[in-house]
């Protein structure tokens, strides 16, 4: 299959990949269906730990020798985990695609976990957990997960804790990687400088490491919570505050409508939060809005951080500017320029073609398809104001709970 001049097809074992050929560096991504929300019980942080120990040792190499692999000609490979997903990746310079294709598949494919490694690698996560506490702004965002999420694997620190990072085991890892790293579990995503049969053949070669086995996955409902307004006296100088509510997930229809409406709301210096909030009041240093959407649930986001004596303020600022677009449709001519706006940043966001090929693995990976930039501009040009109403409305129905540090 093609699509905008990206190959998709299904190896015999069910891994499906993405393809595009391309003047320039390799890219090489796998892409999983699993991530913190799938730990297993009494062991939080897990799916980052197996993320960073992958890189520890396999079958055949040492940690060293991993790293020495791309880096001898200049690449680099490297990972990241979400809440539902796992990310590992390589770039190599131009010619060197079946490198970086060899030792990624090695890498997810065959991790040893030795013993000795793991320990070391904990010592590494307990410093990382250390500094996200240190960062209120971004330790906020994490206590808000735990609440918001209440009750379900979305609700706890992607890192984990000291404590269940220094009981994790090799076992752990290896049935974690058992029961999810499984090839109709994941997406490859490539962009190399060659056509697209050869990519596909040195795909087959070498992604054999991967063979057909079921994926063990029980995501437990994410289950309802009552609106609650949290404060935390941290002794800072600068507070830091977020007002959130639980929405859709990632499956309902207005989601394209909420990007739309998030991005006018708080993203670039010329969002609605920004204006009203900075430009105009001088209340805050800096103000976003933000939306997470899961498999079955979802989250709308706004964050700013301020002086103590502006809080309150803020807060009523941006309940009364959401109410004014729950009450009454966008202009027509405002609405037009923002989604004039929205199409061009986005084009220009995803310029960079391993990012384009990238979202169409995931894409691929959560909703079974890739979509064209056509039926993208198609989906644009259907949304209405009156649709972003219904998505304002939508943020407001629970009561926008609140979580301060300050």
């Amino acid at each position: 299959m093609n699509i905008d001049n990206f190959e998709i097809f299904t190896l015999p074992s069910g891994l499906r990949c993405v393809t595009r050929s391309f003047d320039g560096p390799s890219y090489c991504q796998i892409s999983i269906n699993a991530g913190s929300r799938d730990d297993l019980p009494g062991r939080p942080g897990l799916a980052h730990f197996v993320e960073h120990t992958v890189f520890r040792g396999t079958g055949k190499r040492s940690g060293w020798q991993i790293n020495a692999r791309v880096e001898d000609v200049g690449g680099a490979l490297n990972a990241y985990t979400s809440r539902e997903m796992t990310v590992y990746y390589t770039v190599t310079p131009s010619g060197q695609l079946p490198r970086g294709l060899e030792l990624l598949a090695d890498v997810v494919g065959n991790p040893a976990f030795p013993t000795a490694e793991l320990e070391r690698e904990k010592t590494i996560i307990h410093e990382e957990i250390k500094s996200d506490i240190d960062s209120p702004d971004e330790a906020i965002f994490d206590e808000m997960a735990d609440l918001l999420f209440a009750g379900s694997g979305l609700g706890h620190n992607i890192l984990g804790t000291y404590d269940s990072v220094s009981a994790m085991t090799g076992d752990d890892a290896r049935m974690f990687t058992g029961n999810l790293y499984t090839p109709a579990n994941m997406v490859l995503s490539v962009v190399a400088d060659m056509p697209a049969d050869k990519i596909r053949r040195q795909i087959e070669k070498h992604m054999k490491v991967f063979t057909p086995r079921e994926t063990v996955q029980q995501r437990v409902r994410t289950p309802e919570i009552s609106r609650f307004d949290e404060l935390r006296d941290r002794k800072l100088t600068q507070s830091h505050t977020i007002m959130a509510s639980r929405i859709f997930d990632c499956f309902d229809p207005r989601r394209y409508a909420m990007t739309l409406l998030r991005y006018y709301l708080g993203s670039g210096m010329n969002s609605l939060f920004f204006r009203e909030l900075r430009e105009k009041r001088g209340y805050v240093y800096t103000v976003d809005a933000s939306t997470n959407l899961y498999t079955d649930a979802g989250a709308f986001y706004v964050y700013f951080g301020c002086a103590r004596e502006n809080i309150e303020k803020c807060k009523k600022l941006i309940e009364r500017l959401l109410l004014k677009l729950a009450e009454s449709p966008m202009k027509p001519g405002v609405f037009e320029r923002l989604r004039r706006n929205f199409a061009g940043r986005t084009e220009i966001l995803n310029s960079a073609i391993n990012k384009r090929t990238g979202n169409a693995a995931r894409e691929l990976l959560r909703y079974g398809e890739v979509f064209s930039r056509a039926r993208k501009t198609e989906i644009l040009d259907s949304i209405t104001p009156e649709q972003l109403r219904v998505c304002a409305e939508e943020i407001l129905k629970p009561g926008l709970s609140v979580l301060t540090y300050k």
